[in-house]
């Protein structure tokens, strides 16, 4: 029988993985996610206490009890040959870090072992229990994943039939099925360091704790050789405890090394941290700096086009710098001088201790970026820096710089003085502590160039604006996307395709003033690709039958919202909504046809009626402007082909 009444109450059980797994370091007296020494009791008393979201009283006879036991004995008698056989797996991987997919299959043939049939009903529910687990453990570190997620096809079989009440039945089922859950997350947690990474969205990096545990050893030998932490015997560590709470400290991976992070438990809800981030900002705001977003840097932008075009420069000459470790660099002295010695920023910044293998470490150099007051300080700092040394820069009228946070630009019709902004830039600031990352330099100097900058393409000859999307570069499409309502997959779909198109389709990037159609029409498309890619990834985690129809209906209602927002944003004629639609249902078929060899898989009946819809509109289109957004539309730009 189908455990179609598993709904009423499974899903109030969720599992959520940024709690089961990040971050977790279990104790070496588990093996393979059991006490040492525990017997088929335990875990039947352990079982039979799961909460799976409902109090129905389980009795079990005698007979269950035995045939329940019997399954365990066999699970306890093979646990010590698996998890030596995980090892043994784990020290043949040359890799330094394995995705959620990797150790997913990994983990199946030891599980496979391990776990008898007859626990869990027989072979097919067990093959089909795994399955489950491998796909729960690919999810990322936001998403909420209800227990029947593990329960989908599951019948009752075995020994559960003798149990007399249908619901019972489940109910027992459903406490085996979250036990084994938590046998493997504790086996996961104990062999692997589980973390997210710089760049990668919600995805989860499973580290070999020994690879871990070196890396991080390192690292933080070299936070005491230089001096950033200095180790504190035990009476300065009591002293500097009472007058701030000692922090935690934990390792971010990078595309190089690992960066630091330190938190304090619940410093964010503080009365006095948020009193003083609130006259911090005061003291910003005072500086006149002000947080850069789209909607000022198209202000910012567009009178820089028009300037250009009144006075007919022949070019503009642009800059774009980007300080290193900006957060971890600032010195403490400057700190408390440019934040106005309050006693709370004191506090942070000066008295700031972390605790490691029962040494407590005083913390002499920069700010963490997980510190609540850390945005607002390294903001602050930056301004009193472009102040005393950045003055000269900004005297012309004729020139634009640009600051968002640790980021500059530096634009001007003059080539001496774009030379002179990164001759400054590059000697860089030691009174600051603040040096410039001399790969992260760009600047059309010499040759004209791209400009990357606030997470957007400048191109310095035409003077357009073009969006970046790397997700797929960085990490799957599905990693930036969180699963939180499992009851109605459309609605969450629905609501991610409408985010994504007011991510960067905005007024910076469709502007006619210094936009051609034919530019904005391509920032159109990259949007479209990346809703499609997202929307492919999110049908390829459910895996499950959605109607067809409810699915061509989600595409239309995306084409109609990018149709409709640019409709809202444009600046002239130039820009259509029949056209719009068009190329918004082109990059979905593109994109949900890219890798698909044939269509038996579950894109089978979408992708043919994507492609008529797609020529229904395409009818509509005026042929000129057609062949325009043919020549656009040709095939899915490179940052679209993987990932999804």
């Amino acid at each position: 029988m189908r455990m179609n009444s598993f709904v009423p109450f499974i899903p109030h059980q969720p599992l959520v993985l940024r709690e089961d797994l990040l971050y977790k370091s279990v104790s070496y007296k588990w093996k393979l996610g059991m006490k040492a020494g525990i017997t088929s009791s335990d875990i039947i008393n352990d079982i039979l206490h799961e909460d799976v979201g409902s109090k129905l009283p389980v009795q079990l006879t005698s007979q269950q009890l035995l045939s329940l036991k019997s399954s365990l004995d066999k699970l306890l008698a093979k646990k010590f040959a698996v998890k030596k056989r995980l090892t043994e797996l784990i020290m043949k991987t040359t890799v330094d870090h394995k995705s959620g997919m990797a150790v997913s299959a990994m983990i199946f043939a030891p599980l496979n072992i391990l776990i008898p049939s007859d626990l869990v009903g027989g072979s097919k529910n067990k093959i089909k229990l795994l399955h489950a687990i491998q796909r729960t453990l690919k999810f990322g570190r936001m998403d909420i994943i209800p227990l029947k997620f593990l329960m989908e096809g599951l019948t009752v079989e075995g020994w559960l039939k003798t149990v007399r009440e249908t619901k019972i039945r489940e109910h027992v089922l459903a406490k085996v099925v979250k036990w084994i859950w938590i046998v493997t997350k504790r086996l996961v947690a104990s062999l692997f360091y589980v973390t997210e990474g710089q760049g990668c969205h919600h995805k989860l990096l499973y580290f070999p704790k020994k690879s871990w545990q070196s890396r991080t050893d390192s690292a933080f030998n070299y936070l005491v050789t230089s001096g950033t932490l200095q180790p504190l015997d035990k009476v300065e560590a009591e002293r500097l405890a009472a007058l701030r709470k000692p922090a935690s400290l934990r390792w971010l991976p990078k595309k190089i090394g690992l960066r630091p992070v330190v938190s304090v438990k619940n410093d964010k809800t503080n009365n006095d941290v948020i009193h003083a981030k609130a006259y911090l900002r005061g003291l910003l705001i005072k500086t006149g700096y002000s947080d850069l977003n789209a909607k000022n840097l198209h202000q910012i932008w567009k009178s820089v086009v028009l300037k250009n075009c009144e006075d007919g420069y022949k070019k503009l000459y642009m800059v774009a710098v980007d300080i290193h470790d900006a957060y971890g660099s600032m010195r403490q002295t400057t700190i408390r001088k440019v934040s106005d010695l309050m006693s709370t920023v004191q506090k942070a910044v000066q008295y700031q201790t972390i605790k490691r293998e029962k040494r407590a470490y005083l913390i002499t150099k920069g700010l963490s970026q997980a510190v609540p007051l850390s945005a607002v300080l390294c903001k602050l700092y930056i301004a009193h820096l472009d102040r005393t040394r950045l003055t000269e820069l900004r005297t012309k009228s004729c020139d634009t710089m640009v600051r968002a946070v640790d980021d500059y630009l530096f634009i001007t019709p003059d080539n001496s003085r774009a030379s002179r902004f990164l001759e400054v830039m590059s000697t860089g600031f030691p009174e600051y502590s603040l040096y410039i990352n001399p790969t992260k330099t760009q600047h059309n100097l010499e040759a004209c160039s791209e400009i990357h900058f606030f997470g957007y393409v400048i191109d310095s000859v035409s003077l357009e604006i073009y969006v970046k999307f790397n997700q797929g570069e960085e990490a799957p499409y599905r990693n930036s996307i969180k699963f939180s309502n499992w009851t109605n997959p459309l609605m969450v779909m629905e609501d991610k395709l409408k985010r994504i198109v007011t991510f960067k389709l905005n007024s910076l990037t469709t502007d006619l003033d210094y936009m051609s159609v034919e530019g904005s029409m391509w920032n159109v498309f990259q949007t479209a690709c990346l809703a499609a890619c997202s929307f492919k990834a999110m049908l390829g985690s459910w895996r499950t039958s959605l109607d067809l129809e409810a699915l061509v209906g989600l595409i239309r209602c995306s084409a109609e919202n990018i149709a409709k927002r640019i409709r809202r944003l444009r600046f002239s004629d130039g820009m259509w909504l029949q056209e719009t639609r068009w190329v918004v249902i082109r990059a979905y078929w593109l994109c949900l046809s890219h890798g698909i060899t044939d269509h038996s898989n579950f894109l089978g009946d979408l992708i043919p009626a994507v492609e008529t819809l797609e020529e229904q509109i395409r009818s509509n289109v005026r042929p000129k402007t057609l062949r325009l957004l043919q020549s656009i539309t040709e095939s899915l730009p490179a940052q679209f082909t993987h990932g999804h």
